[in-house]
């Protein structure tokens, strides 16, 4: 099984969880705000696709990586890098002393970004900061945002098939410290007071 066919397989799984997907993130950035200190077993699991299950297109993503420029149009995230999907997990056993956060995955098009992108993880380039942003399509606010601060390309990998499925890239981004907002989207389009939460790696804090 190829990749391209893998990933169709991916966006339609990420299409039917996206709204559990979302509402469980929001309320783990909430919980995490009410109480930090709490030890005790944790889990975040976040990914979304663009498309949902039937193919229709619901959401705008773009990823900014700092030094690089990409083909986005969007008039609020011009020159960044359009998004197809993305996911993150982290996880904490009871009596950790620390979490465990796996590398944040990007799926994107193949762009003007993709050769700078391909060298900095060849490199090993130290990425000042990475910010992932996701609106309604055709909305003009931000809804959900990820920022990671000092990270690194881990991988790199890009594929195309004859199929017209067009050339994909699939960029994981390690990082020392992640931050998240999220606003509810209400019921007439406008977002609601944002939810926030951030955790540094190095001093093994939320921040």
């Amino acid at each position: 099984m190829d990749f391209s066919h893998t990933l169709r397989k991916q966006r339609l799984a990420l299409g039917l969880a996206v709204v559990a997907g979302l509402s469980f993130a929001y309320a783990a950035v909430r919980d995490l705000q009410e109480d930090v200190s709490k030890t005790r077993f944790t889990g975040v699991i976040t990914a979304l696709a663009k498309d949902d299950a039937s193919g229709s297109h619901n959401y705008d993503m773009f990823l900014k990586v700092d030094t690089v420029t990409g083909d986005a149009t969007d008039f609020k995230h011009r020159n960044e890098i359009s998004v197809d999907s993305f996911s993150w997990n982290e996880s904490r056993a009871i009596g950790a002393p620390r979490p465990s956060m796996d590398a944040f995955v990007v799926t994107m098009p193949g762009s003007s970004a993709s050769p700078k992108l391909f060298l900095y993880g060849a490199g090993g380039t130290r990425i000042p900061r990475v910010a992932l942003s996701v609106k309604m399509k055709g909305g003009s606010e931000d809804f959900l945002k990820w920022v990671l601060t000092d990270a690194q390309v881990l991988s790199y990998k890009t594929v195309t098939n004859t199929h017209g499925d067009g050339v994909m890239d699939q960029v994981t981004f390690s990082f020392a410290k992640i931050e998240t907002e999220m606003h509810q989207v209400l019921p007439d389009g406008s977002l609601g007071p944002a939810a926030k939460a951030g955790w540094d790696q190095r001093t093994n804090k939320a921040n």
